[in-house]
């Protein structure tokens, strides 16, 4: 495709309001922040309310995503179906304030690198680390961050296995990133 249409999509264009008014309007949330790289793909509905999300190029979300939170998404990542980010949605410790109406202490970042896959139904705490290239198997809680190239996996996750060895994981990068580690 013609670079000029890439650096459309990537620009506060007309286009890209469009894509965020559709979201908005479709996906029946109210993002504190929302912003996609290029060729994003989103399933919908969304349920993305009060959160800061920033997605990498080529990515996916699934629908009916629930995240609110801030989340970072690298590129190359694909979220499957029924994916949620938990916590840091109401602050149970304030006294004389219901806890259907309680606040948000404050914004939790959530980083799920690139080259990731993210099984349907995973539940993520807020605030942990999904490393460059894992795998997170379906029905998963995650808790704690996951190390690159792991499969994790249950409830809690835990590591099954690495995705490569050594050797092939310095071949992938350098053929999908052109670097090493």
């Amino acid at each position: 495709m013609d670079k000029k249409f890439f650096h459309k999509l990537h620009s506060d264009s007309k286009i890209k309001k469009i894509l965020h008014w559709t979201i908005y309007r479709i996906g029946k949330f109210r993002a504190h922040s929302f912003d996609a790289g290029i060729e994003c793909r989103f399933g919908f509905p969304l349920w993305l309310d009060g959160a800061k999300i920033k997605v990498g190029d080529y990515s996916y979300l699934g629908p009916r995503a629930n995240i609110n939170s801030e989340i970072v998404i690298g590129s190359g990542v694909l979220i499957s179906s029924d994916f949620r980010l938990a916590g840091n949605d109401h602050d149970y410790r304030k006294v004389g304030q219901p806890l259907r109406v309680a606040p948000a202490n404050k914004m939790i970042k959530t980083t799920i690198e690139d080259d990731v896959w993210i099984g349907s139904r995973v539940t993520l705490k807020a605030g942990i680390k999904i490393g460059k290239g894992a795998v997170v198997a379906t029905n998963s809680f995650v808790n704690r961050d996951v190390p690159a190239y792991s499969i994790v996996g249950g409830v809690p996750a835990k590591e099954i296995s690495k995705r490569f060895n050594e050797k092939e994981i310095i071949t992938h990068e350098k053929t999908i990133y052109g670097e090493t580690r």
